[in-house]
C-alpha cells in the first residue's frame, strides 16, 4: 500500500511539472508574438517631398505609416522651420524633390533616442500657415503630414523665432490670467476659457 501511494504520488508530482512546463512555453511564444507585433506596429518614415500650391504655398509631406503627434518651432541664422516628431523611425525613409518655393532644402534625421526632427531650410521668412494630418486613402496606406508654408515679412517671422506653438499660446493665457486678476473677481473665470477658445 506504502508503495501503490508513493508511486500514485509521484505520477501526480510528475504531472503537475509537465502542465506547469506547458504552461511556461505558451507564455513564452505568446510574449514571441506580442513583441514581434510590437516590432512590427513601429512608426516608420516613408516618404518625404516638398511642392508648390496655388496662392504661392509652398507644401512639406511627410508619409508614415502611423498616426504621430508633432511639434513645429522656427529658428533664425539661418532661417527653419522644424518639426520634433516622436517615436518614429526615419532611417528609411525616400528623399524627393527636397527644393520647392521657399523650402530650399530639407534635412531629417534623429534628435534624441526617442525624438526625429526635420529641418526645413528657408530661403526667404516664411511660416507654417496650415498643418494637418491625413489618414490612409485610396491606394495610399500611409498617414500624411502636411504643412502649407507661406512667405511672410522679416518682422513677422522674428516673431516665431524659438518659440513652439503651445508657448505662444501658453503666454496667451498668462497675459489673460494677469487682466482678469487686476479687472474681474473670481467668479468671471469663465470668461477666460471663452476667450482662450478664440486663440
Amino acid at each position: 500500500m506504502l508503495y501503490n501511494f508513493m508511486w500514485e504520488e509521484f505520477r501526480f508530482k510528475g504531472f503537475i511539472v509537465k502542465i506547469f512546463s506547458k504552461i511556461k512555453g505558451l507564455f513564452f511564444c505568446l510574449s514571441f508574438v506580442l513583441l514581434s507585433n510590437i516590432g512590427l506596429a513601429k512608426n516608420t518614415a516613408v516618404v518625404v517631398r516638398t511642392g508648390i500650391q496655388p496662392m504661392n504655398i509652398s507644401r512639406f509631406v511627410l508619409e508614415m505609416t502611423e498616426d504621430t503627434s508633432y511639434k513645429i518651432l522656427y529658428l533664425d541664422n539661418p532661417k527653419r522651420i522644424v518639426v520634433d516628431i516622436p517615436d518614429v523611425d526615419v532611417s528609411k525613409v525616400k528623399k524627393e524633390s527636397l527644393k520647392s518655393g521657399f523650402i530650399s532644402d530639407v534635412r531629417i534625421g534623429k534628435l534624441d533616442t526617442k525624438t526625429s526632427r526635420v529641418v526645413l531650410d528657408l530661403s526667404t521668412p516664411a511660416v507654417v500657415k496650415k498643418d494637418f494630418i491625413l489618414k490612409p486613402l485610396g491606394n495610399n496606406k500611409n498617414y500624411r503630414l502636411v504643412l502649407d508654408i507661406e512667405s511672410v515679412s522679416l518682422t513677422e517671422f522674428s516673431k516665431f523665432i524659438g518659440k513652439k506653438v503651445e508657448d505662444v499660446i501658453e503666454i496667451a493665457k498668462n497675459i489673460i490670467d494677469v487682466w482678469l486678476k487686476t479687472e474681474f473677481l473670481d467668479g468671471k473665470y469663465n470668461l477666460r476659457n471663452e476667450m482662450l477658445d478664440n486663440i
